[in-house]
């Protein structure tokens, strides 16, 4: 019954039940269910990881709205979002995307142990089930390593598999974006892809000697006071160096 698998309704939809005894029992690596609206997906996805004895389970989303919809339904989830949905206590203004610990790393930030962003990721990774987006699973599991180590893994919406990885792998560059550092786009046209490369890399070079990148240099304390001293502006213009190379 839903009641032997810790969830909170009384009975069964139609198949419900027997769909999780199906795919619990299944041997193969991936398991595809494909199930109508009101079929009680995201029942099913909590009653596997039960069934199975799932230690680890992140279930991931195309939307924030999605993950939202999780926690509604089952509050033991823990839902763990981005930076830029939390405010940085330390400075007026920023977001957690904007903060001195992107730059240096949060262990000197008096709010650490408060930080919203830290302390909703601290229990998402202690939580036997995590609701994630796709965008922000896709770089901290394989940037970071963060939620990677998984008895299961449910992919919401798998139609929007594909097109989340390649955003994911895809490097786009703005006329904007590169403006900051003064990089222009080449005229090269339809010439052959050795000119972009050439070009590329050639930035790629220039820009990994720049010494704002150096930051993490020195002792813990002079490094943070630094980084907390810079303007909204600096940060941003240094995250996004750190993103293009």
């Amino acid at each position: 019954s839903p009641q032997d698998l810790g969830l909170p309704f009384a009975r069964w939809r139609q198949y419900q039940g027997e769909t999780i005894t199906r795919l619990a029992a299944s041997t193969k690596k991936f398991r595809l269910l494909q199930a109508p609206t009101g079929s009680g997906k995201s029942g099913i996805a909590v009653g596997l990881s039960r069934i199975i004895g799932a230690r680890s389970t992140a279930i991931l989303c195309s939307t924030k709205q999605l993950q939202d919809q999780y926690l509604g339904d089952f509050t033991e989830i823990r839902s763990v979002k981005g930076r830029a949905n939390f405010p940085c206590l330390e400075k007026d203004d920023a977001t957690a995307e904007e903060a001195p610990c992107t730059l240096v790393g949060p262990a000197k930030c008096p709010s650490y142990a408060v930080c919203p962003y830290y302390v909703q990721l601290h229990e998402g990774r202690a939580a036997e089930i995590s609701v994630h987006n796709y965008a922000y699973w896709l770089r901290v599991a394989n940037g970071r390593e963060w939620f990677s180590d998984l008895d299961l893994l449910v992919c919401d919406e798998a139609h929007d598999l594909e097109g989340q990885i390649l955003k994911y792998v895809e490097i786009a560059l703005t006329s904007p974006m590169l403006s900051r550092f003064g990089i222009e786009f080449p005229d090269y046209g339809d010439a052959d892809h050795t000119l972009w490369r050439d070009w590329a890399e050639a930035w790629y070079d220039d820009l990994s000697g720049d010494p704002d990148l150096d930051i993490e240099e020195g002792r813990m304390d002079e490094r943070w006071i630094e980084a907390s001293n810079m303007g909204l502006a600096e940060v941003r213009r240094r995250r996004a160096l750190q993103a293009l190379v």
